[in-house]
């Protein structure tokens, strides 16, 4: 009897810290993301780049996107320079996979991934469902092509300033959501690397010399638009691996000290969850972002997360091997930043790609720590 009440009781235990007493309840994933469009009007997704999962989680969200009045999905891997073109292509008789090939290897010639390409041809499939004079559904690109090694109509930079000749990525992009999105009072699921997509959360940064001073970011592109837009501004974050501290090893961390995915693995499902409302929104945290805060927990940086596997589950985007079709070595070269990749051969530059997707290597370490 006393074994049974025992059990009775873990079970109540858990099921509080997953679903949290007098909060908001975890849903499904795809119902908590449109959810939480009847408040908000601009929703940062923060990824950690090439996981296959979140790109076809995104993909699978734009009919009931639409549903729920959002229309378009921001994407960080794709220049604005290339916009009338998308435009054109979402809404055309016939899906031209090469020209979102182009498109994002002249924003990154790294990212050859094809789910990336796939959300884009989503959008497209979707609009051939609309009938006639329905609105498109649109992706919008939210970034522009930097002048690496010179673009076209630019000199080749000398500078900082020069390859960001439109300003800071960071700085674009928020002024071209403002104006397509907020300013229009649309509304707009924006995917981008986890760091933009901080809100209320401002990053440390830690230079030599100031390890114990707290110096904060402010100006990145979630600062920027949460600051001037608080109540139309929402970030959430896919299951993603937190930064250690800077010399320390390993370099990635399971957030909350590996207590999230204990928790939601229990859960047996994905799951959205409002960290706000939410027990595991108190979750403590120890890694680099609560570098500058005491008593640091999840909630603290994010205001929702989406947990679609553990991280030993989920599985790396897939390599294109057309995506380099037609484009030389040097006009390869000219586009890489200059920290950004191997440049010994287009095949070393290859392996380099295919290896960041390969997530039982990247994500060792988090198993480790299981």
């Amino acid at each position: 009897m006393k074994i049974t009440v025992i059990i009775v009781l873990f079970i109540l235990s858990l099921t509080q810290i997953v679903m949290g007493q007098n909060s908001k309840k975890p849903q499904d994933p795809l119902k908590y993301l449109v959810s939480v469009f009847q408040e908000h009007d601009l929703v940062l997704l923060g990824e950690d780049h090439a996981i296959k999962e979140n790109l076809e989680f995104v993909a699978s969200a734009i009919p009931a996107l639409y549903d729920a009045g959002v229309f378009t999905i921001g994407m960080e891997f794709g220049a604005f320079e290339f916009q009338t073109q998308v435009d054109s292509l979402l809404v055309a008789d016939k899906y031209d996979e090469q020209l979102v090939r182009d498109m994002m290897f002249f924003y990154n010639v790294g990212w050859a991934y094809k789910e990336y390409q796939e959300v884009y041809e989503a959008a497209w499939a979707f609009n051939q469902t609309l009938e006639n004079g329905k609105r498109p559904f649109r992706i919008l690109n939210i970034s522009y092509q930097y002048n690496w090694g010179g673009v076209e109509g630019r000199e080749p930079p000398n500078s900082e300033e020069d390859v960001f000749y439109l300003g800071t990525a960071d700085e674009y992009r928020s002024a071209l959501l403002e104006r397509e999105i907020l300013d229009k009072g649309e509304k707009a699921l924006v995917l981008v690397g986890m760091v933009h997509a901080f809100t209320k959360y401002k990053m440390p940064i830690l230079r030599p010399g100031n390890e114990n001073e707290c110096e904060l970011e402010s100006d990145i592109l979630g600062n920027v638009l949460y600051q001037n837009y608080p109540d139309r501004v929402y970030s959430v974050l896919l299951h993603s691996p937190f930064y250690n501290f800077p010399g320390n090893n390993p370099f990635i961390l399971q957030p909350a000290n590996g207590k999230l995915e204990d928790a939601l693995v229990k859960y047996a499902k994905p799951v959205g969850i409002d960290l706000n409302s939410s027990e595991l929104g108190k979750l403590k945290d120890d890694s680099f972002f609560g570098a500058c805060s005491k008593n640091f927990k999840l909630a603290d940086i994010f205001d929702g997360y989406i947990f679609l596997a553990p991280f030993e589950e989920l599985t790396g985007t897939t390599f294109d091997p057309l995506f380099f079709i037609g484009k030389t070595w040097e006009e390869t070269l000219s586009q890489m930043p200059v920290m950004g990749g191997n440049r010994e051969s287009m095949e070393a530059f290859q392996t380099q790609i295919k290896a960041y997707a390969n997530l039982k290597q990247r994500y060792s370490v988090l198993f480790d720590e299981r």
